[in-house]
């Protein structure tokens, strides 16, 4: 019980020293939906911190685990082509927004291949705690494997550009790349698709070398865990 509160505490305190952050998108499997139908879900993903103490030429602390609720809804354009948007929200950042184009690519013996092209911006405008913004986007390269349309597994590769603007006395701007690899196991009962996953995440500086605090561990560094329901019609 000890080691569940200290885990609360550490987790909460990360989440409130963070003021601008970036969501994951759990729908970033290679199939699509097909025209004009759609998928509309939410749940809880493990966002990432944008934020980071800018010192000299260092960068304290980017790309800590930060806990969010997201909810997310998509249509099919083509067989090929879906589009989707998505908001979340941590306790005391403006929502994170996101927008996707997913295209599919391959489709043959159960195993979809696709690109996932994602656009996301937050911005955060309480005067207590700063003034920041963010904006960039990714390029997940995403596989699937179905089975007879209940059960799905996806694997992929992902890599991203953001830029964060600090609006205070003196203001600062700092860019960094986001790279690793996810996977996603997956369950459908009829309409009801049930997502759990995990992103393995590492981040480099253009311009700055990037330190963590000695009290961070692996965990809060890289990995970003996410569980969300959706509903196909």
């Amino acid at each position: 019980m000890k080691k569940i509160f200290v885990i609360f505490v550490m987790l909460l305190t990360i989440l409130l020293s963070s003021c601008t952050a970036v969501s994951l998108e759990p729908y970033r499997s290679a199939d699509t939906l097909g025209p004009l139908h759609l998928r509309v879900g939410g749940g809880f993903v493990g966002g990432f911190s944008s934020y980071a103490n800018l010192s000299n030429d260092t960068l304290l602390d980017l790309g800590v685990f930060v806990p969010m609720a997201s909810v997310f809804a998509g249509i099919g354009i083509t067989n090929n082509i879906d589009v989707y948007g998505s908001a979340s929200f941590s306790l005391i950042t403006n929502p994170v927004y996101g927008a996707s184009v997913k295209y599919k690519f391959f489709d043959r013996f159960g195993l979809k291949i696709a690109i996932v092209p994602t656009f996301k911006y937050n911005s955060n405008n309480n005067n207590d705690l700063g003034k920041y913004s963010t904006y960039g986007g990714e390029l997940p390269f995403v596989l699937t494997y179905s089975f007879l349309n209940f059960l799905y597994l996806t694997g992929g590769i992902h890599t991203g550009y953001y830029k964060v603007s600090v609006y205070e006395s003196v203001n600062t701007s700092y860019d960094f790349l986001s790279y690793g690899f996810f996977i996603m196991p997956e369950v459908k009962f009829f309409n009801l698709r049930f997502s759990l996953g995990c992103d393995l995440r590492y981040y480099e500086s253009l311009k700055y070398k990037l330190i963590y605090s000695d009290d961070l561990n692996y965990f809060q560094k890289h990995i970003n865990p996410f569980l969300t329901i959706s509903f196909q019609f």
